[in-house]
Parts: structure tokens; sequence; C-alpha cells
């Protein structure tokens, strides 16, 4: 595909998303393609694209990052995203893989993390499982800040973050990506381990 091509069907499509979710949109650089933000209540959830436009194999190099900064009350880090062909051997070697007691979800799923009745307890929820399951390319983790939202959040922010290869245009699984987010931010704050960035609870 023409980079421009790409490129253009790419603002496109997000400058539409941000319209129907009420965010908004920021346009494309030379290594950026473009970005994504949603805010409901004190959350903020940012969705950017990032590659080379000046290369001819962007839409190859190219990735796609979701970031959403919060207070980690209880530091609970988790890594969830679905098992590939290399899942098994992994796992043999020793690699965390904790089940819900969702026979389907978990067969498809890794999930990794240092509490376990908490992320059991977040993954309780159907309808996140639901949201989850439609993400082909799901693999969502919390982890700590890199210091990409800056230096002005406040001591004990982590991330709640995504990343897939590829700039998404697909207004379904995007728009789903974002419900995704919200819901697990919210099912945080709702078991009292994580909070908005800006609150001082």
């Amino acid at each position: 595909m023409d980079l421009s091509m790409y490129g253009h069907a790419q603002d496109e499509v997000w400058k539409q998303i941000a319209a129907d979710i009420g965010g908004g949109f920021e346009g494309a650089g030379l290594f950026t393609a473009g970005a994504l933000r949603y805010k409901s209540g004190d959350f903020e959830i940012t969705l950017k694209g990032y590659g080379d436009r000046s290369v001819k194999d962007f839409g190859a190099s190219a990735y796609t990052c979701m970031r959403a900064p919060f207070l980690n009350k209880d530091r609970l880090y988790f890594k969830i995203y679905r098992k590939g062909i290399f899942s098994g051997l992994a796992k043999r070697l020793g690699t965390q893989d904790l089940t819900i007691g969702d026979d389907v979800f978990d067969a498809n799923y890794m999930i990794q993390s240092n509490n376990e009745e908490r992320v059991r307890q977040l993954l309780a929820d159907p309808k996140l499982r639901e949201l989850l399951e439609g993400e082909p390319k799901i693999w969502v983790e919390v982890k700590p800040d890199d210091g990409w939202f800056g230096q002005s959040l406040p001591e004990g922010t982590d991330e709640l973050y995504f990343q897939c290869k590829g700039v998404l245009v697909d207004k379904v699984l995007i728009k789903d990506l974002f419900d995704t987010f919200m819901m697990i931010l919210q099912k945080l704050a709702q078991m009292d381990s994580g909070y908005t960035s800006g609150s001082n609870t």
C-alpha cells in the first residue's frame, strides 16, 4: 500500500472514532502515526501509532500502543495475552500461567500476576472476559510507568498498557479496546486497587 494512502486511511479512521466516542485526535508526524485520546472522569486513555513513514516497510514495522496512567494502590501487576505456539514450551520452562476457572478462557490465555487473588477477582466479570476475547491481538498488562507521561504524575503511578504490531484501523476493535481499558480501570477502582492519577485517595 502506498505510504500516503496508508497514513491517510489511518488518520480518517481515528478521526471518526474520536468523533464517535467524544475523544480527541492528534495528527501524525514522521515517526508517529497519530494519537487518539479519550477521557472518562479523571481517567485518560491514549492510543498512539509509531513507525517511520519515510521507509517502504512502514506498514510492517509500525506498531500501536494504548496507555492509561493510574495510582496503583496495591502494586498489582499482571499480563494477559493469547497463547501462541510456544506457550506450552514456556509453561514447561516455568512461565507462570494462572487459571481463573473459566475453561475456555484458561485454554486460550496466559495470565501472569504478582497477586493471584486480585487478578482472579478482576477477571471474574464475564463482560470483561468477553471484551478481551474479542481482541485478536490482545496483550494487556499493568507495568511501572516508564516516564512516557512526563514527570508530573504522583508517586505510585503505574500504567495499563497494550501493544500490537501494525497500526490499528479496525473501528470495532479500537472501540472495544477503549471499552476494555475503561472496564479494567473501573474494576480496579471498585476493587480499591487503583485510582485516577489525579486522586489523593
